[in-house]
């Protein structure tokens, strides 16, 4: 008579059988928690990381364009055109640079902690830069609207950020509601096309529309 085969077992039978497929489930779990960092694993860090930079990247070209747009045509718009696509290469570059060293260190704890560090570093970067031609962009406004009220067109006057020349003063000087005081202050500095805006301007002061007029003024 033949000796009955024994009846395979599986993890879903209810007979106190060791069940070994849950052991090896737990390791390989266990595996996959040692190659994360803050519950990431290396894919999904890189995925995060390259999609941050293209927005923060994409952000600092549409600010500067933002400006470009502002600022009006002017015969030095090709130069400023080809040194804002070598910025942002620049900025892409080197964001580039440390996005893959992060990778590469992933998930090694402080090679990678090192890494985001630099990442947080640039990040801190490019930020500044783009806040700064929005700050920019607006005070270009700002000066040619004549909405704009007579204390933000003062401080105007002192604005130290990008563009803060010979654009912002034509325009302060051309501003109706520009205060006298103002202009005033912007009749001192030597520039010819701000003077002629101040000429023009019935917000100008007596005195200094006869100092524009003096054989002296070149």
């Amino acid at each position: 008579m033949k000796s009955a085969r024994p009846r395979p077992t599986h993890c879903w039978d209810t007979t106190p059988v060791p069940c070994y497929n849950v052991g090896m489930s737990e390791q390989h779990e266990a595996i996959r928690e040692q190659h994360r960092l803050f519950g990431l694993d290396r894919r999904a860090a890189r995925r995060i990381a390259i999609r941050m930079l293209a927005l923060l990247v994409g952000l600092r070209a549409v600010s500067e364009l933002a400006m470009m747009w502002e600022s009006g045509s002017d015969a030095q718009m090709p130069i400023w055109g080809m040194l804002l696509v070598v910025k942002v290469a620049f900025w892409l570059l080197v964001g580039t640079v440390v996005v893959g060293l992060m990778i590469a260190m992933w998930p090694r704890r402080w090679s990678s902690l090192a890494t985001i560090l630099a990442l947080l570093a640039w990040t801190v970067a490019i930020c500044s830069a783009s806040w700064d031609y929005n700050v920019a962009r607006q005070a270009l406004a700002d000066a040619s609207n004549p909405a704009t009220s007579p204390r933000r067109l003062s401080d105007l006057v002192h604005f130290n950020g990008i563009q803060a020349g010979y654009r912002l003063d034509n325009r302060l000087a051309s501003n109706p509601n520009t205060p006298p005081e103002a202009l005033r202050e912007l009749s001192q500095r030597d520039q010819l096309g701000t003077q002629m805006c101040l000429a023009r301007n019935p917000n100008t002061p007596p005195d200094v529309l006869r100092r524009l007029a003096a054989p002296s003024i070149q």
